[in-house]
């Protein structure tokens, strides 16, 4: 069904008309055309002439802001990531801090409440008394709550938890990759969601380990090797549990 562009603008002011004339990317050939014709049986004034101007400076000041806008985020999104892509850049570890710290809440408020919904599941589950998974939840939002205390107290011992759990991580991945990799037909797997679980770690604890991360927590070399040992000591007695277990 064709529009009749001369009726719908028939009623459009005079300033109206003028912004459609001077919008050929907003409007059809055949909307500005009838928009043009309207124009010719009115009496433009220059007040209708300035305030179209108006319009389109407004409009130009708009575009501008938005684009200055956008250019600040990417030039914050670039400060915080490129240092983590790029290990020669130059890093503000208080500009990252701040970012992982409200990364770190809401990933903790989510865990919390996974945690407490699994929690009131089991209470309701009459079959799950001795399930041994009942512990996992609330022992690593005891974790998380401990990391999250460092955290805001800017202590070091944060930095020795995140790397020494991430070591961790990294060590026993083996032994997770082995389940997936037997029940690959049974549990649906996303590649994606492997090569994060496998680089993220790894990313995680190079990032942690430079040595303006680890000042900005206070901690000096020989606490970055006693958490290397503690990290693979636990990882590897772990992994061997797991072994024996399953």
């Amino acid at each position: 069904m064709e529009i009749d562009f001369y009726k719908e603008f028939s009623h459009y002011t005079t300033v109206a008309l003028l912004i459609i004339t001077q919008e050929p990317d907003t409007y059809q050939s055949a909307a500005i055309e009838a928009a043009k014709q309207l124009l010719q049986g009115r009496i433009i004034t220059p007040a209708d002439r300035e305030e179209a101007e108006q319009h389109f400076t407004q409009k130009s000041d708009t575009q501008s802001a938005e684009f200055s806008r956008m250019n600040i985020y990417k030039e914050q999104i670039t400060n915080v990531l490129e240092p983590v892509i790029v290990p020669n850049m130059p890093l503000d570890p208080a500009k990252w801090f701040k970012l992982f710290l409200w990364a770190y809440g809401f990933f903790y408020v989510w865990i919390l409440y996974k945690v407490i919904r699994t929690q009131v599941y089991f209470l309701h589950c009459k079959d799950c008394g001795g399930y041994p998974s009942v512990w996992g939840g609330p022992i690593n939002a005891i974790f998380l709550t401990i990391v999250f205390f460092f955290l805001l107290k800017n202590k070091k011992w944060a930095w020795i938890l995140l790397v020494v759990s991430n070591i961790i991580a990294m060590i026993t991945l083996v032994n997770e990759m082995q389940v997936l990799y037997q029940y690959r037909g049974v549990l649906p797997i996303s590649s994606t969601w492997v090569v994060f679980r496998i680089l993220y770690p790894i990313v995680f604890v190079s990032f942690m380990w430079r040595p303006v991360i680890a000042t900005f927590f206070g901690v000096n070399v020989q606490s970055k090797l006693r958490s290397l040992w503690a990290g693979l000591t636990l990882g590897i007695l772990y992994f061997a549990v797991l072994e024996w277990v399953i």
